[in-house]
């Protein structure tokens, strides 16, 4: 079962942080997707493009406990969002582990359909009409 609920974080603080040393952690998993969706090879890359405004028209999608946290007795709020990038959709996850740190869970292409694809689809079977 999954809660979900208003977004834990200020998504303005992460991308601060960003631009700041140490701040930020990238997780492998999201170092791979970043590489392989976005061409984003290293952890300062995936730092950089979100402190720089990457992030094209993020929207929350969820906030839900962190399926793998080490410490059951501490809940850990994971806040997901999607965005654009030029042409891409884009999906990425983040949280602040115990260390006071932040880590982004996730970073690749969304795997839901595009909804600007999607307006223009609709947009389309209406000149059909």
């Amino acid at each position: 079962m999954t809660t979900e609920r208003a977004s834990k974080y200020d998504l303005s603080t992460l991308i601060r942080d960003c631009g700041q040393s140490g701040a930020v952690w990238v997780s492998r998993g999201a170092l791979a997707s970043a590489q392989d969706d976005f061409g984003l090879a290293t952890g300062d890359k995936v730092r950089e493009f979100i402190a720089n405004n990457g992030l094209e028209q993020p929207r929350h999608i969820s906030t839900v406990p962190w399926e793998n946290n080490p410490d059951e007795s501490q809940v850990v709020w994971v806040d997901s969002y999607e965005f654009f990038s030029g042409n891409l959709f884009g999906y990425f996850a983040f949280f602040k582990g115990a260390t006071g740190s932040w880590v982004v869970k996730s970073f690749k292409k969304n795997d839901q359909p595009n909804p600007r694809f999607m307006q223009m689809k609709a947009a389309l079977e209406k000149l059909k009409e």
